[in-house]
């Protein structure tokens, strides 16, 4: 159990099983809140008959006949993601930042993902609270592919994409070389039972372990290229790069290029495309462990091809989506290969519905997370920081 004992004026003590640390914090009043967090190793979740995966409509490569995706989406399992539920309905969520940031500094990388559940967080401006006062360095999403709005200080929602779409499991932003090494999300509108919407865990040692050697040897040896193409926003069906940057004004976007050190050009309708090559493997910033940490699957053209914005457009060269992956060298990567890497994927997730108030934490290097389509109402925010 974690506990922070507050006493205003004076300090915060945080214990953390019998060692204490003291932080100094200036307010008003005098009281005295003991905040705490109880752990279970597992979460029950009943069985998932209606997260269907094999032959589901919307989930890239579903359909394909050598699909070897489970029937259903795996339930968590023990510590993965494990639970920490809080004592008390009182407090604020900067105090129980406070508390989080404890767990998450000592587990986060054992574990890859961490449930926090029933914190007194309400709304995007409580978690914005929250993400704040752990002290992180919040990023933007500037150069970002998710279809995403900005909702507080630090907070986005987590994908306004179709709510019939399942989202692959992936490293958030592991297509570019800036990427946030801690991937926040917070539920505002928990989905209906039965209705879809869970949210899936991948860790990436499990990916690897089901792969082909020598897919991995050549995607270790060439890379992979990322192709972007992104309309301007009066001719965009997924994402402008007016969106995507966050400005309508192209030298700001020449800026961000050249400071990436991005191929880049403007077309003659206003669309702009750009292209660079980066490692499949990461080594992640805090236990030096090599990773398989790539967009190769997520950011493949049938990624969209088999999306419905684009179910009417089926000769529209790859090229032409907002994103697409290729090797290295430029040339294209075998379908065999995308299904083969899809297949591993599907087959290392687990997944459950959060719950309102659920605050999931990954170690963005070590842990993919997904969503499976879904009916009904359902509302995710997010967060990053870079440490």
């Amino acid at each position: 159990m974690y506990t922070v004992v507050r006493v205003l004026p004076r300090s915060v003590e945080i214990f953390h099983g019998c060692a204490a640390r003291q932080y100094s914090q200036a307010a008003a009043g005098a009281f005295a809140q003991r905040l705490s967090f109880t752990y279970r190793e597992k979460l029950d979740v009943p069985p998932q008959t209606n997260a269907k995966l094999a032959g589901r409509e919307w989930v890239p490569g579903g359909l394909n006949p050598n699909n070897k995706y489970p029937e259903y989406l795996a339930s968590p399992r023990t510590n993965f993601p494990p639970v920490y539920e809080a004592d008390s309905a009182e407090g604020a969520p900067a105090d129980w930042a406070k508390v989080a940031r404890e767990i998450m500094e000592d587990k986060l990388a054992e574990y890859g993902v961490i449930l926090f559940r029933g914190m007194p967080v309400h709304g995007g401006e409580g978690f914005s609270q929250f993400l704040l006062n752990l002290g992180y360095k919040t990023m933007g999403y500037e150069g970002g592919l998710a279809v995403r709005q900005k909702v507080a200080t630090g907070v986005l929602t987590a994908s306004d994409d179709l709510a019939e779409v399942t989202i692959q499991p992936h490293n958030e932003m592991a297509y570019s070389e800036i990427f946030p090494h801690k991937l926040f999300f917070y539920c505002d509108i928990a989905p209906e039972p039965g209705c879809g919407g869970e949210s899936g865990l991948t860790h990436v040692r499990d990916i690897r372990a089901r792969l082909d050697p020598k897919v991995m040897e050549k995607f270790k040896k060439l890379g992979v290229k990322y192709h972007c193409y992104l309309p301007s926003k009066e001719n965009s069906l997924y994402k402008s790069w007016q969106e995507t940057f966050f400005t309508d004004d192209k030298s700001d976007v020449e800026k961000f290029m050249k400071k990436a050190d991005y191929e880049y050009q403007w077309q003659e309708d206003g669309a702009l495309s750009y292209a660079h090559v980066i490692p499949v493997f990461h080594k992640h910033p805090k236990t030096g462990e090599e990773v398989w940490f790539t967009h190769v699957t997520r950011h493949h053209g049938t990624n969209l091809s088999e999306h419905p914005k684009y179910a009417n457009d089926p000769d529209r060269p790859f090229l032409r989506y907002p994103y697409h992956t290729m090797y290295g060298d430029g040339t294209e990567i075998e379908p065999e290969v995308i299904q083969h890497i899809r297949d591993a994927i599907w087959q290392s997730t687990v997944g459950f519905q959060m719950q309102k108030t659920d605050v999931l934490v990954f170690d963005n290097v070590y842990v993919q997370h997904s969503r499976l389509g879904f009916k009904g109402q359902r509302k995710l925010l997010a967060a990053m920081t870079s440490d």
